[in-house]
């Protein structure tokens, strides 16, 4: 019964938001600017040298209503990658993000600065951690996001997908799905656009991935992720961009994808869900060189609702 009600309120919304702006995916990416200490052995001097290096990454916004003492509130999240929020050796740990606020009753773009860790170098409770290893990071940033008056969009929790819902509509291997962020920390000037981009899953996105003991030994490799892969170029910058599903513009009939036999119903095309968060890319060394070979890894729509959930509101 749950389900049922679950599928019918995804329905509902899908609904909506397919009326509204075609942009609102895009709207509620940020790109997420980090400097750290880095220590460089100097080859020339045999010394090493500190330096402030700036880091770029991406995140995306989405809001959840939740009740508390019989009063529904909204809140905002910023979702990211663990590794794109590290804990320097000072603490006091901060990122900025480049965001649109209501400025003199306009639009104006701006750098809001937002501390995650404490002088000590601990999360400050507005941090979620994913409990289970996976490199997915929430910040609450409700109220950072009012008192910046904060006018990007933000996605609704309930368009995260779920694995009833891939399987009753037979999402899977094959699948075209959209990546949008900052690549290489590209982005235009005059806004807030991220960069759009296109893959394909390449393993089943509702089973764990598996690596093989030799894989983990070369690239230091947990022995699973909670989550898959898929065929796409990533590049630094992409950490944390949205893996989601928008409907194509051109109609979608049965039965041309998927690894179920027969035809299927794939009305649900032509509306959109989040099924993911980019973590990072593979590599192979050939003559001595690092190269991409296009494969890229996934955390699952699982890793970042559980770490949503995570916060305890009383």
């Amino acid at each position: 019964m749950k389900k049922l009600i679950f599928i019918l309120l995804f329905s509902f919304i899908i609904k909506y938001i397919s009326a509204q702006d075609r942009n609102i995916f895009l709207n509620s990416v940020v790109y997420i600017e980090s400097k750290s200490d880095t220590i460089i052995f100097n080859l020339r001097s045999h010394k090493n040298d500190t330096f402030r290096i700036p880091g770029g990454a991406t995140g995306f916004f989405i809001y959840k209503n939740i009740i508390i003492d019989s009063a529904e509130i909204v809140k905002k999240y910023l979702i990211t990658n663990k590794h794109c929020l590290p804990i320097g050796y000072k603490g006091n740990d901060s990122v900025t993000l480049r965001v649109l606020i209501n400025k003199n009753g306009g639009d104006t773009l701006a750098y809001k600065k937002i501390d995650y860790t404490d002088n000590q170098g601990n999360y400050k409770p507005y941090v979620s951690i994913n409990k289970t290893g996976s490199d997915v990071a929430v910040i609450d940033i409700t109220e950072f996001w009012n008192k910046y008056r904060i006018i990007n969009s933000s996605i609704d929790y309930n368009l995260i997908v779920t694995d009833s819902l891939l399987k009753k509509w037979d999402f899977n291997i094959g699948d075209e799905i959209n990546i949008i962020g900052y690549p290489s920390s590209i982005y235009n000037e005059k806004n807030t656009y991220p960069i759009l981009r296109q893959g394909v899953i390449s393993t089943n996105p509702i089973e764990k991935f598996y690596f093989g003991k030799e894989y983990q030994k070369k690239y230091d490799l947990p022995e699973y992720i909670d989550g898959f892969l898929i065929d796409a170029s990533i590049f630094p910058g992409s950490s944390g961009s949205m893996v989601y599903y928008y409907p194509p513009k051109l109609p979608i009939t049965k039965g041309i994808r998927g690894l179920s036999s027969g035809n299927v119903d794939r009305t649900y095309r032509k509306t959109p869900f989040l099924i993911g968060i980019i973590s990072g890319s593979f590599q192979r060394i050939e003559f001595g060189y690092e190269q991409s070979i296009d494969l890229a890894t996934v955390y699952s729509y699982k890793a970042i609702k559980e770490t949503i959930d995570n916060f305890i509101y009383k």
